[in-house]
């Protein structure tokens, strides 16, 4: 039984990570530091709103994430057909196009 837990509980991890990898965390972040960098550099001298910044980040974060999800849901079958994409999620199945576009959304 314990064998059957510890797999269960590592098969949950993996798909985490696949899910984490369509939602493509460098370009998450890529978008959030522009964001910043605006925010920065476009209110000199002004006391920021934290809270304000904070939940747009937040917000921003997780927009480009599920356009990232869907994105790969989209181009899943053109990623079967090429090599250096071949081997990932939405390609190979792991993670089907339909739960990716639900998860992005």
């Amino acid at each position: 039984m314990h064998e059957q837990l510890a797999a269960a509980n590592s098969t949950d991890k993996s798909m985490l990570i696949e899910y984490i990898g369509i939602a493509k965390p460098g370009i998450v972040g890529l978008t959030l530091m522009a964001a910043l960098t605006g925010v920065y550099f476009g209110n000199p001298g002004i006391q920021p709103d934290w809270q304000l910044i904070f939940l747009t980040l937040l917000t921003l974060g997780l927009a480009t994430a599920g356009s990232c999800m869907m994105n790969k849901a989209y181009d899943g079958d053109n990623d079967a057909l090429m090599q250096s994409t071949s081997t990932l999620a939405v390609a190979v199945a792991k993670i089907p196009g339909g739960d990716a576009v639900v998860t992005g959304l």
